[in-house]
């Protein structure tokens, strides 16, 4: 093992280590010490080509100390296509794996938002009903019904809200809520379709199309 001075590598100020097994240089480095990414998919391609890769020359150039490594550095020219391509697909492989997962996870959130927004209606609808001792009648398309009479002011004397407030981005231009993919609430009262629910308040989804298994409900 060739342990580098730390005066020898005024760039960084950091202590770092270079050791070999076979074809593929190991970088022993404090975790204080951000490391050099692409030098480092570079390091870990040599494993795979052939050992006059010139590899070596380009990682020595962009480590920025004196470390010396065991070969000839006479004999690096530069950095060939072949490890050009081996690093694009290092890093191609490991976007596949990250791409997907960053996904769902923005997907996961805009459900749970979604619910929320249909929860935060039902508590509303709720108070209102107690009040008025029945829900609002509706059985056309969208919510625009609702956000006058859950943040009114509503001209009755059982009215005691608002009990919900909206902000302009929650409402399209006809005072629709929104869900969490910019897709207008449904609100239905009464309804026949669910037994359990006296009605319904339905987001599309994903697919933004309603009646599709992505739906989310109140029931």
């Amino acid at each position: 093992m060739i342990l580098a001075k730390r005066d020898s590598i005024p760039s960084i100020m950091s202590l770092r280590a270079v050791f070999r097994r076979g074809n593929l240089a190991y970088y022993a480095t404090p975790a204080c010490v951000k490391p050099e990414p692409i030098t480092f998919l570079f390091v870990v391609a040599r494993r795979f080509l052939p050992r006059q890769s010139n590899l070596d020359c380009f990682a020595k150039s962009t480590r920025n100390d004196n470390t010396d490594f065991p070969e000839d550095s006479n004999r690096c020219a530069g950095i060939t296509l072949l490890e050009i391509l081996v690093v694009m697909a290092i890093i191609a492989l490991l976007a596949s794996f990250g791409l997907p997962a960053g996904r769902d996870a923005r997907r996961r959130a805009m459900v749970v938002k979604t619910e929320s927004v249909i929860g935060s209606v039902e508590a509303a609808l709720s108070m209102y009903g107690m009040d008025f001792g029945d829900y609002p009648a509706y059985e056309g398309e969208g919510t625009g019904v609702l956000v006058n009479l859950l943040q009114g002011p509503v001209e009755s004397r059982s009215w005691k809200g608002p009990y919900m407030r909206f902000k302009t981005e929650d409402l399209d231009g006809k005072r629709n809520i929104l869900d969490a993919w910019k897709t207008p609430l449904s609100y239905r009262y009464p309804q026949a379709e669910h037994s359990n629910v006296s009605y319904t308040i339905v987001s599309a989804g994903p697919d933004r199309e309603t009646g599709t298994a992505d739906d989310i409900g109140n029931w």
